[in-house]
């Protein structure tokens, strides 16, 4: 019997071993695994931290973009005004181009009229011109 406890004892030492060993192996994993928990959460972090700083970019491209389109808006209505503005000038400047066209007309209707009359010859003034 007592041939049977120490076999039985021999047993109960080397499972003890074993599970010991099992347990400090099991403890060894998990710290493996809260390494690398850890490892995650931070590389995780930083994943959002370049997502906010994207944000951000869009976000100050985006009111980039709204500025623009307003000023290309205010940049349209000045090209619109100054086409209106350059039509006005175009049509006044035919305008006077056909005043122009009546007044050379009318002025050479009334040289060739004024040629008809003879004008007599005037004494000096007395300032010593005279007039012809």
């Amino acid at each position: 019997m007592s041939r049977e406890i120490r076999g039985l004892a021999n047993q109960a030492t080397a499972a003890s071993k074993i599970t010991a060993s099992l347990i400090e192996n099991s403890f060894k994993t998990i710290e493996n695994g809260k390494n690398i928990a850890n490892k995650t959460a931070d590389s995780l972090s930083e994943v959002v931290e370049g997502v906010e700083r994207v944000t951000g970019s869009l976000n100050s491209i985006t009111a980039a973009s709204v500025r623009q389109a307003g000023a290309i808006s205010q940049i349209m209505l000045d090209v619109n005004e100054i086409s209106g503005v350059v039509q006005t000038n175009s049509a006044t400047a035919e305008e006077s181009a056909a005043a122009s066209e009546e007044l050379s007309s009318q002025a050479l209707l009334l040289h060739h009229l004024s040629e008809q009359f003879k004008l007599k010859e005037l004494p000096e003034n007395h300032y010593g011109a005279s007039f012809k």
